[in-house]
């Protein structure tokens, strides 16, 4: 596997760890009082997960099996990880503000 196909690899894990995590933050039950703190933290990775997309090669699905993580803090968290790995070069333009879009959202979910 080349860096480009690696990189798309990895990037689409990055895209399933953030759909779960928006949709969990979404479904989560919470106290009225910290419902927009969880819709915040859905609509941030659902963002996320949209630049993350966008970084792959056009028609490259992100299908594949969910992750089983039910806390969406630990998804967030194993997004950032993987993204650590993915290998860095002229084409990923746009790579470094998700990175700090999903750092941003892990500390948010650490709150």
């Amino acid at each position: 596997m080349n860096d480009e196909q690696e990189g798309a690899h990895l990037l689409a894990g990055v895209a399933r760890l953030l759909r779960r995590a928006s949709r969990l933050a979404g479904q989560r039950p919470v106290a009225e009082a910290e419902a927009l703190v969880a819709e915040d933290l859905a609509l941030g990775a659902y963002l996320a997960f949209c630049g993350v997309c966008q970084l792959l090669p056009e028609g490259y699905d992100v299908e594949g099996t969910e992750p089983g993580e039910s806390d969406p803090a630990l998804l967030l968290r194993a997004a950032e990880l993987l993204l650590r790995q993915v290998p860095v070069d002229d084409q990923l333009v746009g790579l470094s503000k998700v990175v700090a879009d999903v750092r941003d959202l892990v500390r948010e979910a650490a709150a």
